[in-house]
C-alpha cells in the first residue's frame, strides 16, 4: 500500500507541475542573442502622428496546445506615449478573422538605439491549439511612434497591415516576403498546458484515494 501510495503522489505532482509549466506555442527570435535587430523595426504609429498611422502584424502557427499566458514582443519607442498593444486574431482562409484578446503592456519602452522585451499578459480564457494558425497585429495611440524590432531569424510569415484603425487590411503572402527578404517583427507566444480529460480523471482518482487512506489513518 505504501508503493502505491507513493506511486499516486508523485503522479499527482507530475500532473500538477505539467499543467503549471508554460510551453512555447510560437518563437521567431534568432539563434544568436539577442535574436532580433537592433536598430531596424516595424513601424506602429498612432493616428495623430503626422507619420500617419500604421497598424501591423504577422501571421504565425501554433507549435503546442493550451491557455494562453504570455506574448513578448522586442519594442522600441521613437516619439510620443509609452503605449503598445496587441490584438490576437484568428486566421480565416490566410485573412484576418475573429478578435480573440487584447493586452496592453506596462514595460517602460527605451529609446532609438535600445530596445526592450514587452510583456502582454493578462488573457482570461484564451485557448491556442496546436497546427492552428493566428495573427498577431500591434497598434499604439496618439502621436506614439513605436518600433517592433524585426526578427534576425530568416523567416518571411505573412504580414497584415492598415492606416487606418478601422479601414482594411493589406496583406504580402509569405510568398512577396521571401522574393525581398523582408522579416517580420520579433515575438514570442507562450502557453500553460491543459491537461487531457484522462489525466483529470488520474489526478482526481489519485486525490481521492489519498484523501481516502488520511481520512482512515485519522
Amino acid at each position: 500500500m505504501a508503493v502505491v501510495r507513493k506511486l499516486l503522489i508523485s503522479t499527482v505532482m507530475a500532473l500538477t507541475v505539467t499543467s503549471a509549466s508554460a510551453l512555447t506555442a510560437y518563437t521567431n527570435f534568432g539563434s544568436i542573442s539577442p535574436g532580433f535587430s537592433l536598430n531596424t523595426g516595424m513601424a506602429i504609429v498612432g493616428p495623430t502622428n503626422s507619420f500617419g498611422y500604421v497598424e501591423q502584424g504577422s501571421l504565425f502557427t501554433s507549435s503546442a496546445s493550451g491557455a494562453l499566458s504570455e506574448i513578448l514582443v522586442a519594442a522600441q519607442r521613437y516619439a510620443g506615449p509609452n503605449y503598445l498593444s496587441v490584438s490576437l486574431y484568428r486566421d480565416f482562409n490566410g485573412a484576418i478573422g475573429e478578435l480573440l484578446a487584447t493586452s496592453t503592456t506596462s514595460t517602460v519602452l527605451p529609446g532609438l538605439g535600445s530596445s526592450a522585451l514587452a510583456s502582454f499578459t493578462g488573457f482570461s480564457d484564451i485557448s491556442l491549439f496546436s497546427g492552428s494558425q493566428y495573427w498577431l497585429m500591434a497598434r499604439t495611440i496618439e502621436d506614439a511612434n513605436i518600433g517592433w524590432m524585426l526578427t534576425s531569424k530568416q523567416t518571411f510569415d505573412s504580414v497584415a497591415y492598415r492606416y487606418s484603425p478601422t479601414g482594411s487590411w493589406t496583406y504580402v503572402p509569405t510568398e512577396i516576403r521571401e522574393i525581398t527578404r523582408e522579416t517580420p517583427g520579433v515575438f514570442s507566444v507562450s502557453v500553460s498546458p491543459i491537461p487531457e480529460p484522462s489525466q483529470w480523471l488520474l489526478l482526481l482518482v489519485g486525490s481521492f484515494v489519498l484523501g481516502a487512506h488520511v481520512w482512515r489513518r485519522s
